[in-house]
């Protein structure tokens, strides 16, 4: 079977642009009510017209019949009047309440469309997961599916570049009785906007503290047996932004899975379908950029690949020089799609069509490895290398065939625009060669290499402009220096010695090549921060002070050599090598936990405008016990008969724990353990003594005994 014969269809939910527009409807009714919210397209696969629905500030969304809405208008704000006259209810906005759980749009009377508000800058979402419990079973374990669904978690979050912070996932999936729909009515999949509307909505109602209007989003599972013609996932679209909400429907099969949910999150976040071109009034194929998340999926090749440029630009997170525009002949090593950094981009615009093409190399490793292109062989339709695809409909992406309707150039093939033509020359896993050629132009630089600093700058040092992998090598080559991206004045030669007014700046080289019969060739070398010149030291830290437990030890920095006139010193504490947590002040004074331990401190000295320079001291020998501070202790009361003797331990060191002795004409008295001793009658005409024990952790245990009382007094 062919690989179109194969696909399985995602359905796409809503296209989104911001607009401001007026429009109205015709016709009376008899109850009206006041609509606000989101209106959002919802597309079925199949219909004749797309159906359409409000978002309403609680989440909840409510069908509306189309008047002259277009797809373009999904993500608008939407502010109008509804038909609520067939709804039950005391009050129109009663009535209004109860459209969410209809399946039927209410027809609109009058209506206008505002701008979307902003989208935000990051975000963290809260994924909440559902699946009916009187439907057929799903096509994995509970487990399986919430573990699958945290692989997509984290392809989202590695995707936005970082936009997305952070993704909460459930640890259950909420179980509940579904009436919206039914297996054989498509599970909210197929039919009718609508019903997908009221399927949500559903399923949105167990999760009462969430916020689909904000940035949570739905995901409910349906089981395979829900899979009407093919279509396994369908999702809702506003404009562009990864801080969006909202909701979608997915089939839970194993063989689809993850680029299913995958996919109509992408939805979620604004993306229409990848599709395969050339598209005008329509494409090829609307799923059939197999490149992107956002075409079709392959049965049992549910691993979908990383966002190509397009997707990446439409999101506004490509890295700086990630993405090359070329408006001549050049020579360019692209990195593969999947990796995080180097040139990954070539953008190059047909001068026939003004169509903008961007270049990628898909090495089938990395984020896409397991991917179904990466498994095609060299003959393959989908298959390893260079892939041209550009913008369409303002939020898709589509794919520009190759030669031989081969889907990607390899070594060999070429592409032509117009009078420009793209060539790829080499590939292997870790890069491919573009060669990009316009007719009448001097060729490019065939080898351009790399310049970089020869050292990490430090101020009041000569740094070099180093070059390397330059073939041929340049007969000559010119530099200019750059502080956080612009040019310094008069620095263009091959070295630079950094000021110490520019310590903590970036610094970085641009080099301009020269080679006969070639065009110039310019590189930048990365940037690396300034330092400034170390702090010279003289001799090391050292510790004084009596190693033993109680007693303060102090740490003595070393003394440094001008510059720098002052210099401000930090503290850190070590316990035979290990960190004494908390231990940043000058001084220390070590617990039980630090006894028969070797301490060392270290010294930090920090100066405005110089590298840090630490010193570690010598260690200490092993921490003694400490000594207890004690009193002799007292038996206070009256030594008769009948009184009582009470110890009173006197001043020893905080925290100390005591026990007390009891002895009477000499001899201890075993049961008496408190310190309170009643005295009896056999006790007349003796002596009675206290004897106190004082035990602290890290410390000797002292013992001390009070002046003896007595004799004791008959009653």
């Amino acid at each position: 079977m062919s690989p179109r014969g194969r696909v399985l269809v995602l359905l796409a939910a809503l296209l989104a642009a911001p607009l401001s527009l007026m429009g109205a409807a015709q016709g009376a009714t008899d109850v009206t009510a006041r609509l606000t919210g989101t209106l959002l397209a919802i597309p079925s696969e199949g219909d004749a017209a797309t159906s359409y629905a409000v978002q309403r500030d609680g989440g909840e969304l409510v069908g509306v019949a189309a008047v002259d809405f277009t797809e373009a208008d999904a993500g608008a704000h939407f502010d109008g009047q509804v038909d609520v006259s067939r709804l039950s209810g005391s009050t129109p906005s009663a009535r209004l309440a109860l459209a969410a759980d209809d399946s039927r749009p209410l027809r609109v009377t009058s209506y206008s469309l505002g701008e979307q508000a902003a989208a935000q800058a990051s975000t963290t979402h809260r994924w909440f997961v559902a699946a009916p419990s009187n439907f057929g079973a799903l096509g994995m374990t509970d487990a399986e599916a919430l573990a699958r669904i945290g692989w997509v978690a984290s392809y989202w979050t590695q995707q936005s570049n970082g936009v997305i912070t952070d993704i909460t996932v459930p640890g259950s999936i909420t179980r509940y009785t579904a009436t919206a729909t039914t297996e054989a009515g498509g599970c909210g999949l197929t039919g009718l906007g609508s019903t997908f509307t009221s399927t949500v909505n559903e399923a949105a109602a167990q999760f009462p503290g969430a916020s689909f209007g904000g940035s949570d989003q739905l995901i409910v599972l349906m089981p395979p047996s829900c899979v009407t013609g093919g279509t396994v996932g369908r999702g809702t679209v506003g404009s562009l932004s990864f801080s969006h909400g909202y909701y979608n429907i997915d089939i839970a099969s194993k063989n689809t899975f993850e680029w299913t949910l995958a996919h109509e999150l992408g939805h979620n976040y604004g993306y229409g379908h990848s599709s395969l071109g050339p598209c005008t009034t329509a494409c090829t194929s609307e799923y059939g950029d197999y490149y992107s998340v956002m075409g079709g999926v392959v049965s049992g090749k549910p691993i979908p690949p990383a966002l190509g440029t397009v997707s990446r630009q439409l999101q506004g997170i490509t890295d700086a020089g990630e993405v090359e525009t070329v408006t001549g002949s050049a020579t360019r090593v692209l990195a593969p799609r999947s990796a995080t950094t180097g040139l990954r981009s070539l953008q190059v615009t047909d001068p026939g069509t003004g169509q903008v093409l961007r270049l990628d190399y898909r090495s089938g490793t990395g984020a896409d490895a397991g991917n179904y292109y990466a498994g095609g062989s060299t003959a393959s339709s989908f298959r390893k290398g260079v892939v041209a695809e550009s913008g369409y409909n303002s939020n898709a992406v589509q794919l520009v065939p190759g030669p031989a309707s081969r889907k990607a150039m390899v070594p060999g093939d070429s592409l032509t625009l117009g009078t420009t033509t793209v060539e790829v020359t080499a590939m292997d896993a870790d890069g491919a060669t573009v060669v990009v050629t316009v007719p009448g132009e001097t060729p490019a630089y065939p080898g351009p290499g790399t310049v970089a600093l020869s050292t990490a700058p430090t101020a009041g040092s000569p740094v070099s402009a180093a070059l390397s992998g330059w073939s041929p090598a340049p007969d000559s080559v010119d530099y200019q220096w750059l502080l956080d991206g612009g040019p310094i004045g008069g620095a263009t030669s091959s070295s630079y010695t950094p000021l110490s007014g520019q310590v903590g700046h970036q610094l970085s080289v641009r080099a301009v090549a020269h080679a006969s019969g070639y065009q110039d060739a310019t590189v930048t070398s990365a940037a690396q921060s300034v330092s400034g010149p170390p702090i010279t030291l003289v001799g090391r830290a050292a510790v004084s002070g009596t190693a033993q437990v109680g007693l303060p030890l102090t740490c003595d920095p070393p003394s440094w050599t001008a510059p720098p006139a002052s210099v401000t010193t930090t503290f850190a504490w070590q316990s035979d090598g290990r960190s004494v947590t908390g231990a940043t002040s000058r001084t220390l004074t070590p617990t039980a936990a630090e006894r028969d331990t070797a301490i060392t401190c270290r010294a930090t000295l920090s100066a405005a405008g110089y590298d840090d320079a630490a010193s570690t001291s010598l260690p200490t020998a092993s921490v003694a016990k400490g000594v207890l501070a004690t009193t002799k202790p007292v038996a206070r009361g009256r030594a008769r008969v009948g009184g009582t003797l009470t110890a009173d331990t006197g001043t020893w060191t905080d925290g100390v724990t005591f026990r007390y002795r009891w002895f009477v004409a000499g001899h201890r008295l075993r049961s008496q353990r408190t310190e309170a001793l009643t005295l009896k009658g056999w006790m007349a005409g003796k002596k009675a003594k206290l004897v106190v024990v004082g035990k602290l952790p890290g410390y000797t245990t002292v013992t001390r005994q009070s002046r003896a009382r007595g004799p004791v007094k008959p009653a």
